[in-house]
């Protein structure tokens, strides 16, 4: 099954504030379930769960009614899941998972959907009369603020040493920067897929996907969970997270039959579908249990992030670790089944 909620993939990864999430929340709490288990995704957003979604698989392994229902925002995600009304987000953004846990919500970490470093960076615009980082001095940014996207524009700018106060930093959705760029509003404009490469149609790459990730600004969506729900039912969680490894396997063995249902599943055109994805990864168990991954280095990111987050004003504390709402035994009991 599959539901539609909000409007707008561009501020998937967005959580401004708790406001949002109760005003969220007092909608999402008056629509009464549907469904065994209710999922939460991301429409546009191509990933290799939806070839298990398509064929039923979750249905097959949970031995329930699997919900899958389309957000288009992190804030709706985290509402709908503190709410009781979705208990498993799949893509969740990491800066609104941040927040959330931050906040006090009862959301934890479960596996890594989706990794896409190059699916997300910072375009100077030709003729913008920036060569060297030191030529931001005094031109526009856009960005969509309180973001991957904006986390990783500031951690570069720190690495580049570029003064974030001699540069004008505008808040705008990626749709917005790809068009501002267009015109000539902004110098640079930072964002991910599929405006990354309209923002490329008009400008070239600050620093490479690749030399970001040798600092360690990975760019990354999670599957969260609603922490009671887990404790209740672990061995739903672990079987959902075998299905997702099943589909991303069938997707490597079978990749142009499963393109088409992917891309139908998502929304977008086979070929969008195939450009975006090309950029994707989708680590396994194994993976995922490793100290590239939930072993270590996702809460060394999440904690980075919180504190520049609080940095910049943007969170009013940072916690002192997140290591509380990172779970790898789900995905390490998945393997048992």
């Amino acid at each position: 099954m599959i539901r539609r909620f909000s409007n707008s993939r561009n501020t998937g990864r967005r959580l401004g504030s708790a406001l949002l999430l109760s005003g969220a929340m007092s909608i999402l709490g008056t629509q009464a379930l549907a469904a065994d288990l209710t999922v939460a995704y991301f429409p546009g957003w191509p990933t290799t769960h939806q070839l298990g979604q398509d064929k039923g698989w979750f249905e097959q392994e949970l031995g329930m009614e699997v919900d899958f229902r389309e957000f288009d925002t992190g804030a709706a995600m985290a509402a709908a899941m503190l709410s009781g009304d979705v208990q498993i987000a799949y893509s969740m953004g990491v800066i609104p998972f941040t927040i959330a846990v931050t906040q006090g919500a009862p959301l934890d970490l479960v596996g890594i959907a989706v990794t896409y470093s190059e699916n997300d960076n910072c375009v100077v615009r030709d003729g913008s009369g920036v060569d060297t980082p030191a030529d931001l001095a005094g031109k526009v940014v856009g960005v969509p603020f309180g973001t991957v996207s904006h986390y990783k524009m500031l951690k570069t700018f720190e690495k580049l040493d570029v003064d974030l106060s001699s540069v004008r930093v505008v808040d705008m959705a990626p749709p917005d920067v790809a068009a501002a760029m267009t015109r000539g509003d902004v110098d640079m404009g930072c964002g991910w897929e599929p405006a990354l490469s309209r923002m490329l149609e008009n400008g070239r790459l600050l620093v490479s996907a690749q030399e970001q990730e040798s600092w360690g600004l990975k760019v990354f969506d999670i599957i969260a969970v609603n922490r009671e729900y887990a404790a209740e039912h672990p061995d739903r969680i672990s079987a959902f997270l075998s299905v997702v490894d099943k589909s991303t396997d069938y997707v490597a063995a079978n990749p142009e039959e499963s393109l088409s249902t992917i891309s139908r599943q998502a929304g977008i055109s086979e070929d969008q579908t195939r450009s975006i994805m090309a950029k994707f990864g989708f680590p396994k168990r194994d993976e995922q249990l490793s100290d590239a991954w939930m072993g270590r280095d996702v809460e060394t990111f999440i904690k980075g992030v919180a504190d520049v987050m609080q940095a910049n004003g943007e969170l009013p504390k940072a916690l002192d670790d997140y290591a509380a709402f990172i779970k790898p035994e789900f995905y390490a009991n998945s393997a048992a089944r």
